[in-house]
């Protein structure tokens, strides 16, 4: 099976240039939690843009979502398939990038679509397990690999955050905090 077999044909997407406020409402508007984003001449796919960036560029940048430009924050270096390659290479790659939503692009760049889980979660559901057809246990393996907690160390979360972490949290494992507390990993729940 080939993406093309799978994927949302919609070309909707922002550009660089655009707010987060613009993005979030054409999000909503087209009922979808990414848009692929395309440079400011709107020419080449550049990489996609998620919920989940918008989340962390609101917490993170600590200014309105119509004071930030999607170029800011969005994941430009994301993968990018084809509509050719083959559906299991797509859960590879995905896998890998840890995203759950990739553009979909011809030869020259040019946006064709999306593919996303939900698609092929679908699919593999409707279609069962016939042979070198996709399987809902591959597609539920390249969730499993995205979603996995990802240690976050808490010298990384004090950089992002205004109090330090030692004052915001007098204890760990018994320890009263020290530079041996800031530096313990610390895997955060995925909800």
């Amino acid at each position: 099976m080939k993406v093309r077999d799978l994927m949302d044909r919609r070309t909707v997407s922002c550009s660089t240039a655009w707010t987060l406020h613009e993005a979030v409402l054409a999000m909503q508007h087209e009922d979808t939690d990414a848009l692929p984003v395309l440079s400011a001449e709107g020419g080449t796919t550049l990489g996609i843009l998620g919920v989940h960036d918008v989340a962390i560029a609101l917490a993170t940048h600590r200014r309105a979502a119509h004071e930030i430009t999607v170029g800011e924050i969005a994941s430009l270096r994301t993968a990018v398939v084809a509509p050719d390659d083959d559906v299991h290479e797509l859960l590879a790659c995905m896998a890998h990038h840890r995203v759950r939503r990739l553009p979909v692009v011809d030869a020259n760049g040019r946006l064709e679509g999306t593919v996303g889980i939900g698609e092929m979660l679908r699919h593999a559901r409707m279609s069962g397990t016939r042979h070198g057809e996709l399987a809902a246990k591959d597609v539920l393996e390249t969730l499993r690999a995205i979603w996995g907690a990802r240690p976050v160390s808490r010298a990384r979360i004090a950089a992002a955050t205004p109090a330090p972490v030692a004052e915001a949290e007098p204890a760990m494992n018994g320890n009263p905090g020290g530079a041996e507390a800031l530096d313990a990993p610390l895997a955060l729940p995925i909800h």
